[in-house]
């Protein structure tokens, strides 16, 4: 018997591509990661939640490297978290970063970040 999937509900606020902010999180030196994922969650998420036009906010705590492909497997390099922040489309994305809340969030992220990877994608769901 084949599993049902339950629908997509990503794209169910009327937009058929999102635009994506994903950023790798690199904790502040000397930081533990339990500290570290506790700011993210408990003091960082309440604010970057209010960001305007944010459709979509997920935090992702990394737990292994793979070594994939022959891709390198250093925890040295291994970010401690995965940001996605998702727009209905490069406009929205703009807006909100110009605005205060979005401001008020960069300026949090030095209080548990050393260093931060930003990606900027269009999102295709495919399943």
């Amino acid at each position: 018997m084949s599993e049902k999937r339950r629908p997509a509900t990503y794209f169910d606020k009327g937009a058929t591509t999102r635009v994506t902010r994903i950023s790798l999180l690199y904790r502040k030196e000397g930081m533990s990661l339990d500290a570290f994922r506790k700011h993210w969650r408990e003091v960082h998420a309440p604010i970057a939640s209010r960001m305007p036009g944010l459709r979509s906010y997920v935090q992702q705590d990394v737990t292994a490297v793979l070594g994939l492909l022959g891709g390198a497997t250093s925890t040295a390099a291994q970010p401690d978290g995965i940001a996605e922040l998702s727009f209905d489309n490069d406009e929205a994305s703009k807006a909100s970063l110009a605005s205060p809340e979005s401001r008020e969030a960069v300026n949090d992220l030095s209080n548990f970040c050393r260093a931060i990877s930003t990606f900027v994608v269009n999102v295709r769901r495919i399943v």
